[in-house]
């Protein structure tokens, strides 16, 4: 499987498939991180469910996970921002709710980890508690970390002493053990 390009990657989301080996996921991931000094640098946007559809389509997708997703789209706990690029992009007002990925979520959904720190300023961690729940209701084997701190966009730098640095461990482990199912 060749590996998506930094601009076909939604944001937040690592596929892996089973015929990657770890040594290519270290080499995507060293890779990766050369080309970004933090992962806060990404492009904040939304990962839509059609995303999800096309790369759902082309991969066998074992898992997924998201990492203080943008998931409200209109509401309280909308990202204000990413709101703003979709109407930006012709999305009407009215049309919002559409692209809310927890409407999509169904039994062919892949396995969710997600992770947030309770203290984001950026996107609510009601965010990832409407997901967990979308998944919950639909069957999907899915997890849920919060941290009580680590604001938005903790990814792998800066984390060291902190409560978010058990993230990628229990991350790893999640991992493993869903494509072992």
């Amino acid at each position: 499987m060749t590996p998506l390009s930094a601009t076909q990657k939604p944001e937040r989301l690592l596929v892996i498939s089973r015929d990657i080996s770890h040594q290519k996921i270290a080499e995507e991931q060293a890779r990766w991180s050369a080309k970004h000094d933090s992962l806060t640098q990404l492009p904040n946007r939304v990962v839509l469910q059609q995303e999800l559809d096309i790369l759902t389509a082309k991969h066998s997708v074992d898992f997924a996970v998201l990492m203080y997703p943008v998931i409200a789209t209109t509401g309280p706990s909308a990202h204000a921002g990413s709101a703003q690029r979709l109407q930006a992009s012709g999305i009407a007002r009215s049309s919002l709710e559409a692209y809310s990925p927890n409407l999509g979520v169904d039994a062919h959904t892949p396995p969710t980890l997600l992770v947030h720190a309770a203290d984001d300023q950026a996107v609510p961690v009601e965010n990832s508690l409407m997901m967990f729940e979308a998944l919950r209701k639909a069957g999907v084997r899915s997890e849920l970390h919060v941290f009580d701190r680590g604001g938005h966009g903790f990814g792998m730098r800066a984390i060291a002493g902190k409560d978010v640095s058990a993230w990628p461990s229990l991350a790893e482990s999640w991992a493993l053990n869903s494509v072992a199912r």
